[in-house]
C-alpha cells in the first residue's frame, strides 16, 4: 500500500497494483518543469509535452491495476483530471 493514496479495489474486493500510469503530458508545458534533459531542446516547440498525441478525458491520466489475488480478473481504471 502507497501512503496517502486510497485502495482500488478489484471486482472481488483484492487489492490491486498499479500496472502502468497514461499521462496526457510528458512534461508541465506552463512551468516546464521535470523535462528529461533529452528532450530540452526540443521543449520549446509547440507540443513538444506530448508526442505521442495520446489525451486522456481532459488532459488527464488513466491509471490501470491488476488484481493482487488473481491477474486474469478485469482490470481496473482510475482516471484523474
Amino acid at each position: 500500500m502507497i501512503p496517502g493514496r486510497a485502495d482500488v479495489l478489484c471486482s472481488c474486493g483484492a487489492r490491486t497494483d498499479l500496472l502502468v500510469t497514461v499521462a496526457s503530458k510528458e512534461w508541465d508545458g506552463g512551468s516546464r518543469s521535470w523535462i528529461p534533459l533529452e528532450d530540452l531542446a526540443a521543449s520549446q516547440e509547440m507540443d513538444a509535452n506530448i508526442p505521442i498525441q495520446v489525451i486522456v478525458g481532459r488532459w488527464g491520466s488513466m491509471n490501470v491495476f491488476l488484481c493482487q489475488a488473481d491477474p486474469t480478473h478485469p482490470p481496473q481504471l482510475s482516471f484523474q483530471g
